[in-house]
């Protein structure tokens, strides 16, 4: 923590205002989990190291390319959704537009489309104290010109003497039109669909960042600088976006900063990474100003007593894992931000990662992100050995502790379990080995390779009674979806019962909807669900030693879990009450569903139990791979599918017209793999009938289609949801007008949702291509 100058106060007297009325209010914003992302950081350093100016720095549409395939093929399932410019690159304002419109050559608009594309998001670097546009450009919705927010010679500054450096042109905050301007900016990238934007160099802003030789700018003050935080607050909340701050001051315990901003880093920029930014670099040195520390280990130990949950997020910067020399280092790397709540920024590129993802994608430890866990060090002195020894507690109340050797000898470490108010027995999972250990009871030791670390997840062994039980497992409709798990009803005596269907395969049964939960088992992995017989009480998520009971028979079956008062124990018992209920499952573009065990399940309309009815939308795929039904989940190899007689498309696709009806035949194992199908031209809403009596599936219009005339690429596509049009486009401007030729919306961000109450013609054009609609 570092005191404020007498300049700074009287400059904050100077400035006096009265801070608007929205400061006042409540209204919390430290809601978020941290971010798992990509970043462009590795590219652009390396470009600077070589010495190439920075107004030549690029990267290809290629390479931009091969950045968001890496991301969603590899990483987007673990929960990387998004990639983020950096600075480096050009940024700048074009086709007079206010705001950032181009990274590079790179039109954001383009960029964002490609990520939305591929299910990914974008996130931006910059700063809304920046101006890039125009100066003679006026501030959207006033008369103020962006000329007129920059600092003039009546503007009372920390160095009057001093010009700033050209890297940036700043707005001045209390200027007539700032609010508005910054409101403008994150407007800007909301419209855009950008909801992430990364600040930087804002102790360059708040005291010209006096730390070095001379200050870098006039120093805008305090009270600017909050003000500013304000704006940036209120705007951000408003349009959903989070906000990350780089390079802040962090005065008074990072007072404004916490109050203002969702993330904040707290160490030196990553450089060339590896165990130099993670460890060694300056190791136990704290500066009284930014950037405070030089490694990350120190950062996040100094700083930890300002994070935890419902605090702001603290950022170490980008991970540079190619950098670092082994194995144990990356792991170390990787543990630390998941630990300290942190996110982690994958800035390796395609070039650089090579086997190395499997750091990244560690989902047992990925696991604590997503519960939004913050863990603290048993000591926030740098560089002693408490500050190593890391704990915290999920929200189920499994316990995590991290232990990290910065040292470059193996050596054992150790935790005591009192030290951090646990007493009992603790099952100990190790979350990098994916194995559990012995219990423990009193302290947790370990030996620990050099720059190497050991994070485990204890968990009581003891388990609370339940409030629910759920079936899970590929005997179940849900099959393995945890989220979808099914559901029992619960009697008056405690007792907990299911009926309904049981398909041939696996099954057990758990406390919540949650891996981590209670798990009940059977003592003998195997054993059949109508023998019943003992109940092995799992508490939490046993992985490798999970067991499951095995219907060996479908049909519809009648189940009783009942549970001890205690929680510990358990019996079960189960009945076959009779044959499946009628069912089909819908495979396919349709559904979203390619795999028979997970595919949704279609009862028979009431009053039949041949007629099976689906209603929705049908979007335009390249292979129009449509519909396909298959008699109940399962494993393919034992499930009878419903399939054309003939196919006339791509070897496997019968082309469908709507009012059309058509003969199915049934194939167990499902080899053909043969589809229905719409052309471009006849996709849009439409109803679809299976009579299991006649063996026919009949495409009937629901008076709401799209008429797609978009070319083999499908670069555009429109489609109706319920009462609203919504039109995606890997171009940036799409309208839509009436049969009237009146333009209904117009937008140039690639994609829209608008509201079309009335039955009619719609037209959607973008980028060379039209789509009719009739609704």
């Amino acid at each position: 923590m570092r005191l404020k100058t007498c300049k700074q106060v009287v400059l904050g007297c100077l400035c006096g205002f009265l801070a608007p009325a929205f400061l006042c209010r409540g209204g919390e914003i430290h809601t978020h989990k941290a971010p798992l992302y990509w970043s462009v950081y590795e590219y652009a350093r390396e470009m600077e190291l070589a010495g190439i100016p920075y107004h030549e720095m690029d990267l290809s549409s290629a390479q931009w390319d091969a950045v968001i395939d890496m991301m969603s093929t590899k990483f987007k399932s673990h929960g990387y959704d998004m990639i983020c410019t950096d600075g480096f690159l050009p940024q700048t304002a074009r086709d007079g537009s206010v705001y950032m419109t181009h990274y590079g050559s790179m039109p954001l608009k383009t960029l964002i489309s490609k990520c939305r594309v591929n299910g990914m998001r974008v996130g931006v670097y910059d700063n809304p104290l920046w101006i890039k546009g125009d100066l003679d450009a006026k501030v959207p919705g006033t008369d103020y010109t962006l000329r007129s927010l920059t600092r003039n010679s009546q503007d009372q500054v920390l160095y009057p003497e001093v010009t700033d450096r050209p890297d940036f042109t700043w707005v001045v905050t209390d200027h007539p039109g700032a609010r508005e301007y910054i409101d403008g900016f994150f407007k800007h990238y909301h419209d855009m669909g950008v909801n992430f934007v990364r600040m930087d160099f804002m102790c360059w802003y708040e005291d010209g960042d006096p730390g070095r030789d001379y200050p870098v700018t006039c120093g805008y003050g305090r009270k600017r600088y909050e003000l500013g935080l304000s704006y940036i607050r209120e705007s951000a909340a408003k349009y959903g976006i989070f906000t990350s701050i780089v390079m802040p001051e962090l005065y008074n315990d990072a007072e404004l900063e916490s109050k203002y901003c969702n993330m904040t880093r707290i160490v030196q920029d990553t450089n060339i990474g590896g165990w130099h930014h993670f460890s060694s670099f300056n190791r136990g040195k704290i500066y009284d100003r930014w950037p405070y520390a030089d490694n990350q280990f120190d950062g996040f130990t100094h700083w930890s007593h300002i994070g935890g949950k419902g605090k702001i997020i603290l950022d170490g910067d980008f991970l540079r894992l190619n950098k670092c020399d082994n194995d144990d280092e990356r792991r170390s790397q990787v543990s630390l931000q998941l630990i300290a709540g942190g996110p982690v920024a994958i800035a390796d590129t395609p070039e650089t990662i090579g086997d190395l993802s499997q750091f990244y994608t560690n989902d047992e430890l990925l696991a604590l992100n997503k519960d939004g866990f913050v863990g603290k060090p048993l000591s926030d002195v740098v560089n002693s050995e408490k500050s190593c020894r890391w704990w915290g507690t999920m929200t189920n109340g499994d316990v995590v502790i991290a232990m990290f050797n910065r040292e470059s000898v193996s050596r054992t470490m150790s935790m005591n379990l009192e030290e951090i108010g646990l007493v009992g027995s603790y099952r100990v999972r190790d979350l990098w080995a994916h194995v559990y250990e012995e219990s423990v009871t009193d302290t947790y030791k370990a030996q620990i390779p050099a720059h190497g670390c050991k994070v485990v997840r204890l968990m009581q062994k003891d388990a609370p009674h339940p409030s629910e039980i759920f079936l899970i497992g590929k005997a179940t409709p849900a099959y393995w979806n945890i989220d979808q798990a099914s559901e029992t009803l619960r009697e008056d005596d405690g007792t907990f019962v299911y009926s309904g269907p049981l398909f041939r395969g696996e099954i057990r049964f758990v406390s919540e909807r949650d891996w981590h939960s209670v798990n009940y088992m059977p003592e003998h992995n195997g054993t059949w669900l109508t023998d019943g017989n003992k109940v092995e009480v799992f508490n939490g998520d046993p992985h490798e030693l999970a067991k499951h009971w095995w219907v060996n028979e479908s049909g519809t079956y009648e189940v009783r879990i009942k549970v001890s008062a205690s929680g510990n124990m358990a019996s079960v018992s189960a009945i076959r009450i009779g044959d499946l209920p009628p069912m089909v499952t819908l495979l396919g573009a349709a559904s979203g569903f390619w795999e028979s065990a997970y595919a949704p399940v279609i009862y028979p309309q009431e009053g039949s139990s041949d007629i099976f009815v689906w209603e929705g939308a049908v979007k335009p795929t390249a292979d129009r791979k449509h519909f396909k039904f298959a008699a109940s989940p399962g494993e393919p190899a034992e499930t009878t599918f419903m399939i054309p007689e003939t196919v006339d498309y791509n070897g496997n696709v019968k082309t469908v017209k709507l009012g059309e009806t058509y003969k199915y035949c049934e194939e167990t194992g499902g080899g053909s793999d043969h589809f229905w199908g719409f052309a471009p031209l006849d996709c849009g809403h439409c109803k679809v009938i299976v009579n299991k009596s006649d063996k026919t599936v009949s495409f009937l219009d629901r008076h709401t289609s799209a008429i797609c005339q978009t070319g083999v690429d499908f670069a555009l596509k429109a489609y109706f949801r319920g009462e609203n049009l919504i039109v995606e486009s890997v171009d940036e401007e799409v309208e839509v007008y009436d049969l009237s030729g009146r333009c209904i919306v117009r937008t140039d961000t690639g994609w829209l949702s608008v509201n079309c109450p009335s039955s009619g013609i719609y037209i959607v054009h973008s980028g060379g291509h039209t789509l009719k609609l009739v609704k």
